[in-house]
């Protein structure tokens, strides 16, 4: 059996962009992935279609939701009707980043999918374990066709 292998997608932006080119199924189709997504990231994505809800409904044995202070604040202000100010996604990535990311990859071997060009500037950060590799979602999708 092949080792567990991370997908760690901090932004709604690779699902997106899947889901668009009807290759959503792709995202788990090794056996040995693992999806990680924020908490913040997972209410964006169920919310904008039903596919998107269908798709991570059915595969939830294989999906980690991480909840950051950022989400759980957010989630807050949800419930009190408070709105969710423009940035906050942004701030819970960078949460996720710096706080959690090496905790939920753990020894195993992660890919961080990105098309943000934000996201790919963090990859210089030494603050980010070594076991965790950016890659775009286009190179991705390169990779499971070789």
């Amino acid at each position: 059996m092949k080792p567990l292998v991370k997908i760690v997608i901090p932004d709604a932006g690779p699902i997106n962009t899947l889901a668009a080119a009807g290759m959503l199924h792709l995202l788990l189709k090794p056996k040995n992935v693992r999806l990680i997504l924020i908490q913040t990231v997972y209410d964006e994505i169920i919310s904008r279609a039903k596919e998107l809800a269908a798709f991570m409904e059915s595969n939830k044995k294989r999906i980690d939701i991480v909840t950051t202070s950022i989400c759980k604040d957010n989630t807050g202000k949800r419930l009190r009707g408070e709105p969710i100010e423009k940035g906050r996604g942004d701030l819970a990535i960078a949460d996720f980043l710096m706080h959690f990311v090496d905790d939920v990859v753990g020894n195993a071997p992660a890919l961080l999918l990105y098309e943000d060009k934000k996201l790919a500037r963090l990859r210089l950060n030494e603050e980010i374990g070594e076991n965790v590799h950016f890659i775009t979602t286009a190179a991705y999708l390169r990779k499971l066709e070789q």
